[in-house]
C-alpha cells in the first residue's frame, strides 16, 4: 500500500499539469444527451461536455489526452461512475475521477451503433440488424443472437415522441434551419440537442426554452483576445465571445457586414481570423479579406478595408494595421501609410515603444523615431514573425521569434537564444506569452513552456497533451495558459 501511495504521488509530481480539450469542431452539433444526478453529459462533433446542475455552468471534462472529436452516443453507468460513449468506430470509457480514458475498437465489420446498453457486467451496442456487449472487466467483444433482457438502453428518448417540439427544427436570425437531433428528460426539464445550435433546455410545463451555445469553431488558425471577464475567440467566418465564468459562447458570423469601401462583399465564412484586438467598445479583426470592426453593444460588422491584414495592435485611440504590404495606422477613421513594400508579421505595443517585425528584420519605434533593432549576429535581419515584449518594473525583456532561427531574448543589453529541437518542439514561432514566472512559446508543433528562474524547458506536442499541431495565440489567465491551435483550445493548469 505505501508502494503504490509513493508511485502515485512521484507521478503527481514529475507530471502536475491538467488539461482541458475544447475540441476542433464544436458542441452547437450534438448527437446525444444523458442526464445524470449531478451532470448532464452532451456528446457531439466537439468531444465531450457536460451541465453541472449544482454550479449551473459547462464545463469540459479534464483529461491528460483529447477526446475523439466526434461522439455519437454517451451513456453514464452509475453503479461506477463512468462515462460511456461511442465514435464512429470505437466505444469509449470516461473516469471523471482519474481524468483518463480508454477506447476500444469495435469488431471488424461493425459500425455506426444507434443504441447503447448498460448492465453490471456489460456494455451492450445495437445498430438495428446486430447486437454486440463489451466485457468491462476483460475488456472483450462477443456477437448475440438477440437484445439482452434487463438492460437499460440509451437513448431512451427522440424529440418525435414531443409532439410540441414539432416541425423539430429551430432557426437562427438569418431564418437557417437545424434539425433536432437528440432529447432527454430530466425532471421537469427537456433537454434537446440539434446540428448546429447547440442545446435547448426546455421547462416541460411552459415550454419556453434556454439555449446554450458551447464550443468554439476553431478549424484552422485561432486568434485569441482576453476583453473584461470574456475571451474572445476568431476562426473561420466568425467570432466567439466566451464567458469564463459561466463556460457559454455567443457566436457572431460574418455575415450581412456593413461595408465603408463598397457595397460588394466577398464571401467571408471561411475567411480566418488572423488577429483580435479590442479598443474597448469595438473588436477588431484582421483577416485575409480585410480589416472588420464590430460593435460590441449593437453586435454589428463594419468592414474598413480590403487589405489582407496579418497583424493588429491598440495604442490609446490609434489602430496599427500590418498587411501584406506595409504598416498603417489609423486615428479617427483615417488611415496612414508608415511603412510599404514590407510583409509585417507582428505588431506589438509597450509603454512608449512600437515593436514591428517584418519579413526583413525589426523597427522599433520610440517618440517619433523609428529605427531598425538588430542582434549582434544579425539574424533578425533574415526576418522576425513574432515579439512579446515583458515588461516588469523599469526594464523590460523582449522575446523575438525569428524565421526558422529559433527565440532570441534580449534583456539587459544581453542576449540569449534558444533553438530547434533542443528547447523548441517546431522550428517556426507562431505565438509567445510570458508571465513573472514562465514563458510560453507556440510553434507550428507544439508549444515549449520555459520557467525563467530554474531555466528548465518543457515541450508540449501531440505525443504529451492534447494540442495538436500550431499554436498561433496564447493568453495566460489566473495561473492557466489557454493555446489556439490546430485542434482548437486547450486549456493548461497546475
Amino acid at each position: 500500500m505505501v508502494s503504490l501511495l509513493c508511485i502515485v504521488l512521484i507521478a503527481y509530481i514529475q507530471e502536475p499539469w491538467r488539461w482541458t480539450h475544447f475540441g476542433n469542431a464544436d458542441f452547437r452539433i450534438v448527437n446525444s444527451i444523458n442526464p445524470g444526478i449531478r451532470y448532464i453529459y452532451i456528446g457531439g462533433e466537439g468531444g465531450l461536455m457536460r451541465f453541472d446542475k449544482l454550479k449551473g455552468g459547462w464545463v469540459v471534462p479534464r483529461t491528460r489526452e483529447a477526446f475523439p472529436d466526434n461522439i455519437n452516443l454517451v451513456a453514464q453507468d452509475f453503479a461506477s461512475n463512468e462515462v460511456w460513449f461511442t465514435t464512429p468506430s470505437a466505444l469509449g470509457r470516461y473516469n471523471p475521477v482519474f481524468e483518463n480514458y480508454k477506447v476500444s475498437d469495435f469488431p471488424s465489420g461493425y459500425s455506426s451503433p444507434c443504441s447503447l446498453g448498460i448492465s453490471r457486467d456489460y456494455i451492450y451496442l445495437w445498430n438495428s440488424y446486430q447486437c454486440i456487449r463489451f466485457d468491462k472487466f476483460k475488456s472483450e467483444w462477443e456477437s448475440l443472437d438477440s437484445l439482452p433482457s434487463e438492460v437499460e438502453w440509451f437513448p431512451k428518448v427522440s424529440p418525435s415522441q414531443y409532439p410540441w417540439l414539432a416541425p423539430y427544427y429551430v432557426m437562427d436570425k438569418f431564418l437557417n434551419q437545424y434539425k433536432m437531433t437528440c432529447a432527454a428528460r430530466d425532471g421537469n426539464w427537456l433537454w434537446v440537442g440539434t446540428h448546429g445550435q447547440g442545446v435547448y433546455k426546455y421547462n416541460a410545463m411552459s415550454y419556453i426554452p434556454e439555449r446554450y451555445v458551447l464550443g468554439f469553431s476553431g478549424k484552422g488558425q485561432i486568434a485569441m483576445l482576453k476583453d473584461g471577464k470574456y475571451i474572445w475567440i476568431g476562426a473561420g467566418g466568425e467570432i466567439v465571445r466566451w464567458d469564463l465564468n459561466q463556460g457559454s459562447s455567443s457566436y457572431y458570423l460574418l455575415t450581412g457586414v456593413r461595408s465603408l469601401i463598397g457595397s460588394d462583399m466577398p464571401e467571408l465564412l471561411s475567411s480566418e481570423v488572423v488577429s483580435l484586438v479590442s479598443d474597448g467598445k469595438h473588436i477588431w479583426l484582421g483577416t485575409a479579406y480585410g480589416l472588420f470592426q464590430f460593435d460590441k453593444q449593437s453586435e454589428r460588422y463594419e468592414r474598413f478595408s480590403s487589405e489582407k491584414i496579418t497583424a493588429l495592435a491598440v495604442e490609446d485611440n490609434k489602430l496599427w494595421i500590418g498587411t501584406r504590404d506595409g504598416l498603417f495606422r489609423m486615428e479617427q477613421g483615417m488611415k496612414e501609410e508608415i511603412f510599404e513594400n514590407v510583409w509585417v508579421n507582428d505588431i506589438k505595443v509597450s509603454s512608449k515603444e512600437i515593436w514591428v517585425a517584418t519579413s526583413k528584420g525589426m523597427m522599433r519605434k520610440v517618440g517619433e523615431r523609428w529605427k531598425n533593432f538588430d542582434d549582434p549576429d544579425k539574424i533578425l535581419a533574415h526576418g522576425v514573425y513574432k515579439i512579446f515584449v515583458d515588461r516588469q518594473d523599469t526594464c523590460s525583456t523582449v522575446y523575438f521569434g525569428s524565421t526558422r532561427q529559433g527565440l532570441l531574448v534580449y534583456a539587459n543589453e544581453k542576449w540569449d537564444r534558444f533553438t530547434y529541437p533542443v528547447h523548441l518542439p517546431g522550428e517556426q514561432i507562431l505565438s509567445i506569452a510570458a508571465d513573472s514566472k514562465k514563458v510560453y512559446i507556440g510553434t507550428d508543433k507544439g508549444v515549449s513552456v520555459w520557467e525563467k528562474k530554474r531555466n528548465f524547458w518543457k515541450k508540449y506536442t501531440e505525443d504529451n497533451s492534447p494540442i495538436k499541431g500550431g499554436v498561433y495565440s496564447i493568453f495566460l489567465d489566473k495561473g492557466n495558459a489557454y493555446f489556439g491551435t490546430d485542434g482548437g483550445v486547450v486549456k493548461l493548469e497546475k
